[in-house]
């Protein structure tokens, strides 16, 4: 009975039309599902690379243990604002 069913859709004009749609349908999905996992992959090597280059900027940065000097490091990198330090810098008074 089911070979008699697919006999006669291979056969029609309708089991044409369908296995070309069908077969259409497998084409796009393959072409999408490529397209996400090498996207996936052009992310995952971007992060790597941007992790490899921020690990050679902190190795570049030799260690100190002098508060003005890595101040001014982080002042000259963006990380810190002179408005970000008022309420660590010591009044004339000491307090």
């Amino acid at each position: 009975m089911i070979t008699g069913i697919v006999a006669w859709l291979v056969g029609s004009r309708l089991g044409k039309a369908l296995s070309a749609i069908l077969s259409a349908l497998v084409i796009l999905l393959g072409v999408f599902h490529y397209g996400k996992r090498q996207a996936t992959s052009e992310a995952r090597t971007e992060a790597l690379e941007d992790h490899l280059e921020t690990k050679e900027r902190v190795d570049e940065v030799e260690p100190s243990a002098d508060r003005d000097t890595a101040i001014e490091r982080m002042r000259s990198n963006g990380l810190i604002r002179r408005s970000d330090l008022r309420d660590t810098i010591p009044d004339a008074d000491g307090e």
